[in-house]
């Protein structure tokens, strides 16, 4: 942060960690507000004749549905919510949305804090607060709560970015903040951030609503580009089916089992997620012994390091992964990708989950292949790996270990040969086989 005095330099820190401090107070009295408006209609409806008994029938019938009839119940619930809504005149007003008086409610709250911060912070909550609702209803969470860390600002709120020789230069609030500018310190820039950069100074990247979050005393921005889509000749119909796993990251086939491959299947990222767990519980083991001595917040700066090291070890490997996966689909001409998908299945897959950001490989394969034209579906894995590719027949004692797969159907032409489990469950994830039985799921 660059200013004439230092004075003008203090107080604009000051600021920024005022609307810091602010804006997680902020984001919880949005979550409030929305929880409370959803609330409104759902108990409105509840008490009309028109609505009260399809909504009793909702209710009854979701305990003792399946997976999938669960989801159809949400949207159905969803769709009867909407119905009621308009019929009742609730929200129906100009500017009487749920979203639209939160962040006016926010605006009367917290009116020291500039629009473009309260305006980002209700825009991030509602999107939030929608995806978890029907988490929700289901009572498989409660209302989200949050904790102090980022500031999101709305695009605005930036400007004049602009580079002399090494070093970028750019205006953030400059009302609020005035006489202040910045620049970026780069450090190493193992990820050609300046070239982005660059780019979104010439105009070729767009820059939209980011954050921005202090470490001690200093002060980051987590800026959110919008980079162009890379033109690339992929064939919409040429699919590969993923299969995520332990000791096998992904494995990839098309639906007939000729091109298929292993990515990261030497198992060294697991090794090495192990490896934290061992040390951070050997850290864990001796703070409880620690006696006296600055509180808790002093004791555990060295595991929140650990952790945060582990975390940003597990991001650039799975950055690795997804790049090469989608190197692979370029090579191949595959337009369509079939991503095993494994939300909600919790316990079922043993430990896996907790050795393995599983959730954020998802996320970099959905944005690394949407910058070359290549569509990512999630599709429901159960049962693909105890399905026979060749004749369709389904048995879990097909799986006969984790490794190994073999059809115990006499009829058909592969029965008794063992192939990869792994390669099996891809194809068929290639085919998107539908679910046929209720038996647990083997990973």
């Amino acid at each position: 942060l660059l200013h004439p005095t230092k004075e003008g330099r203090d107080e604009a820190y000051r600021t920024l960690r005022r609307w810091n401090d602010l804006s997680w107070r902020m984001a919880n009295d949005m979550g409030r507000e929305l929880y409370v408006n959803d609330n409104v209609v759902e108990h409105a409806a509840m008490r009309h004749g028109d609505y009260n008994e399809r909504l009793l029938a909702l209710r009854q019938e979701y305990p003792r549905a399946d997976r999938l009839r669960k989801k159809e119940i949400t949207k159905e619930k969803l769709i009867l919510l909407k119905e009621a809504q308009e019929k009742l005149g609730l929200f129906s007003g100009r500017g009487l949305s749920p979203q639209n008086i939160g962040s006016r409610v926010l605006s009367n709250m917290y009116g020291e804090v500039p629009s473009y911060i309260y305006s980002a912070v209700a825009d991030q909550t509602a999107k939030i607060f929608r995806q978890d609702r029907a988490l929700m209803w289901r009572g498989e969470r409660s209302i989200r709560s949050y904790k102090r860390g980022v500031t999101p600002f709305t695009k605005a709120a930036f400007s004049g970015l602009s580079f002399r020789g090494e070093e970028f230069f750019f205006n953030f609030f400059p009302k609020a903040l005035k006489d202040a500018s910045f620049v970026f310190r780069l450090g190493r820039d193992r990820s050609d951030n300046a070239a982005i950069l660059r780019g979104i100074s010439s105009g070729e990247y767009s820059l939209c609503d980011s954050s921005y979050s202090f470490d001690g005393t200093k002060l980051f921005f987590h800026m959110v580009v919008s980079l162009p889509k890379t033109t690339s000749e992929v064939d919409p119909k040429k699919t590969f089916g993923v299969d995520l796993g332990v000791k096998t990251m992904m494995y990839y086939s098309d639906p007939e089992g000729l091109v298929r491959g292993k990515i990261g299947g030497d198992g060294a990222l697991q090794n090495e997620r192990r490896r934290f767990m061992a040390q951070r519980r050997s850290m864990q083991a001796h703070l409880a012994h620690a006696k006296g001595g600055h509180g808790r917040k002093h004791k555990m700066r060295a595991i929140e390091r650990l952790r945060q090291k582990e975390s940003a070890f597990a991001s650039t490997w799975n950055h690795r992964y997804a790049k090469e996966l989608v190197d692979v689909c370029l090579k191949n001409r595959v337009g369509l990708i079939h991503l095993e998908d494994l939300s909600g299945l919790g316990q079922a897959v043993g430990g896996m989950l907790r050795h393995w950001s599983y959730h954020d490989l998802q996320t970099k394969v959905e944005q690394k292949a949407g910058r070359f034209g290549i569509t990512v579906i999630k599709v429901d894995a159960r049962y693909t790996s105890q399905t026979c590719r060749t004749c369709g027949h389904q048995d879990k004692e097909q799986r006969t270990s984790r490794d190994v797969f073999a059809c115990n159907n006499p009829n058909c032409v592969t029965f008794g040969k063992k192939t990869d489990a792994d390669f099996n469950a891809a194809v068929n994830i290639a085919r998107g086989v539908p679910v046929k039985a209720k038996e647990a799921y083997v990973a």
